[in-house]
């Protein structure tokens, strides 16, 4: 009975896996959408505040939103490969761990450009919430990546 308790709390813990990392992906694909200047040669959010020449030049801009979208891809990739039945998380969970600790990575400065924001234009609360989400579930992913290597 006790054998059958902890299954079906593996398969709950393999749950949390699942959703951790699927939202890091999704959260790394909208956020890398919203950056890139498809809305009519604008980006979802403004970012006049940066500076000018960043937007009147937005190849760094372009370049996050990208890298954010490849490695949300990726990531996603990664996912289909790990659900697959009878797959030992080997060499790719550490991968996928440190893709995720990329992508936390890049959400930091969009984290802190916002927040700087915040005391001026109270409209910047969203850009925050949206990229300080993706950073926290991005280190869940990533920590849970960890762990599922080291089982």
């Amino acid at each position: 009975m006790s054998a059958n308790r902890e299954a079906m709390g593996q398969k709950q813990f393999a749950k949390g896996h699942f959703l951790f990392i699927l939202g890091t992906c999704l959260l790394s694909l909208l956020l890398g959408i919203l950056y890139t200047p498809i809305w009519g040669g604008e980006t979802a959010f403004s970012i006049q505040f940066i500076a000018h020449e960043i937007v009147a030049e937005p190849r760094g801009l372009k370049l996050w939103a990208y890298l954010s979208i490849g490695l949300g891809v990726i990531l996603l990739a990664g996912l289909v490969g790990l659900i697959r039945p009878g797959k030992a998380c080997g060499l790719s969970c550490n991968v996928l761990a440190g893709i995720a600790i990329v992508l936390v990575l890049i959400q930091l400065p969009p984290v802190f450009l916002w927040g700087m924001m915040l005391p001026v234009d109270a409209a910047a609360w969203l850009p925050i919430l949206l990229h300080g989400t993706a950073l926290f579930v991005g280190l869940c992913a990533a920590g849970l990546l960890k762990s599922l290597r080291n089982k």
